[in-house]
C-alpha cells in the first residue's frame, strides 16, 4: 500500500460523532471528546486517543473519531483529544496532551481507577505524530498515565527530519534551528 493510499484509507472513513465535548482550556484546540460508557459502565481502562498528522493543523481529531467509536462500543471510556499545533511548538503541545489526560481521568473519575481501586490513569494511545506526543506526555512527572501505545510514532526526530518527511515537518515543528538545516 503506497503513502498515498494509506492517507487516503485513514482519512476517508465518515467522522464519528462524540457523546458529549469537553473543554480542558481556552480556543477550539483544546478540548476532548467522549465516547463510550463512563459513569460505572466502562469494561476496560480509560482510552486516550491522540492523533496524528506531522503536527500540523490540517489534521485533527476527527480522523480518529472512528476508531475511538470502535474501542466504545467494546466498553471503553475513550476520550479523543485535539491539542494545539506546531505553531506554538512541541513544548505546548505537551503541556495540551498533559493538560487532555488529565481532563479526561477527571471526566471519567472512579471508571478510570484501576482493578485494584487506585488512583485513576489512563492508557494513552497515540498514532503518528500523536505517538510522539504520547511518549513525551507520558514521561513527564504527575501525568496520569498507566500505560502508553505509540503507533508508528515519531519517535526519531533526526532522522525523520534527514528523511524529509512531510515537507519539512520536524523543522516546523522545532524551529528549524541551526542544527536541521536542510
Amino acid at each position: 500500500m503506497s503513502a498515498a493510499d494509506e492517507e487516503s484509507a485513514l482519512l476517508g472513513l465518515a467522522p464519528v460523532a462524540p457523546d458529549r465535548t469537553v473543554a480542558y482550556g481556552s480556543g477550539p484546540d483544546r478540548v476532548i471528546d467522549l465516547y463510550g460508557p463512563w459513569a460505572g459502565a466502562a469494561r476496560g481502562p480509560l482510552v486516550v486517543l491522540l492523533h496524528g498528522g506531522f503536527w500540523r493543523a490540517a489534521y485533527d481529531r476527527r480522523h480518529l473519531s472512528p476508531l475511538a467509536a470502535e474501542l466504545a462500543g467494546h466498553g471503553l471510556p475513550v476520550a479523543l483529544a485535539e491539542y494545539r499545533r506546531a505553531a506554538g511548538g512541541a513544548a505546548r503541545m505537551v503541556e495540551d496532551v498533559s493538560a487532555a489526560v488529565s481532563a479526561a481521568v477527571d471526566a471519567a473519575g472512579d471508571d478510570a481507577a484501576d482493578e485494584a481501586g487506585s488512583a485513576a490513569r489512563a492508557v494513552l494511545l497515540g498514532h503518528s505524530a500523536g505517538g510522539h506526543l504520547a511518549l513525551l506526555a507520558a514521561a513527564r512527572p504527575g501525568v496520569p498515565v498507566a500505560r502508553v501505545v505509540a503507533v508508528s510514532p515519531v519517535a526519531d526526530l533526526a532522522r525523520a527530519h534527514e528523511l524529509g518527511l512531510s515537507g519539512g515537518a520536524v523543522a516546523e515543528l522545532v524551529g528549524g534551528g541551526p542544527g536541521l538545516a536542510a
